[in-house]
C-alpha cells in the first residue's frame, strides 16, 4: 500500500512535456553562456533571475508557470528572442501586464535591445547617455534627409 501512495506521488510531480522542453532550452542557454565565458553570478547580473530558478527551470522542478517577465529577462539578458522560450511554454504572447512598460511587440528586435539596455540598471549612466547621444544624432539625420531619398548609401 506504501509503494502505491509513492507512487501516485510520482506521477503527480513528473514534470509535463511543455516543462521538459522548456528545461532543454535553459540547459542549452546556460551551457551556451558558460562557454562564452559568463560565470552563474555574470548571468545572474545579465538577466536578473537568481539561479535557484533558472535552475529549478534547468531541472523542469517548477509546480507553477515561470514568471513572463523573469523569463523575458533571462531571454533578453543572455541575448535569446524571448518568444522562442514562450513558444516552448505554449504561451502565445506574455500579458500586457507582464511585459516593460514601453515595450511593443512589434518593434523590431534591436529597438528592444536598445530600450533594454537603456533601462538596465546594471550599465552605468554614462554609458546610457552615449547611447541617447547616438540615438539623437541619428534622429537629426533622419530629419534632415529629404522625403523619398534614402541615406544608406551614405553611410559606406
Amino acid at each position: 500500500m506504501v509503494a502505491k501512495s509513492r507512487q501516485r506521488e510520482h506521477r503527480q510531480t513528473e514534470p509535463t512535456e511543455r516543462a521538459l522542453r522548456f528545461a532543454l532550452f535553459v540547459r542549452r542557454a546556460l551551457k551556451e553562456a558558460r562557454a562564452a565565458g559568463m560565470t552563474i553570478a555574470d548571468i545572474e547580473t545579465a538577466t536578473g533571475v537568481s539561479q535557484g530558478t533558472f535552475y529549478r527551470w534547468r531541472d523542469a522542478s517548477w509546480t507553477a508557470d515561470p514568471r513572463g517577465t523573469q523569463v523575458r529577462a533571462f531571454c533578453v539578458g543572455l541575448g535569446i528572442p524571448p518568444d522562442a522560450a514562450f513558444r516552448l511554454l505554449e504561451w502565445e504572447a506574455s500579458p500586457p501586464a507582464d511585459r516593460p512598460a514601453g515595450v511593443h511587440p512589434g518593434l523590431p528586435e534591436t529597438v528592444r535591445r536598445i530600450m533594454h539596455t537603456l533601462n538596465d540598471p546594471n550599465v552605468s549612466e554614462d554609458d546610457k547617455r552615449v547611447v541617447e547621444g547616438v540615438l539623437e544624432m541619428l534622429a537629426g539625420w533622419c530629419r534632415a534627409a529629404p522625403r523619398g531619398t534614402s541615406k544608406r548609401r551614405n553611410l559606406q
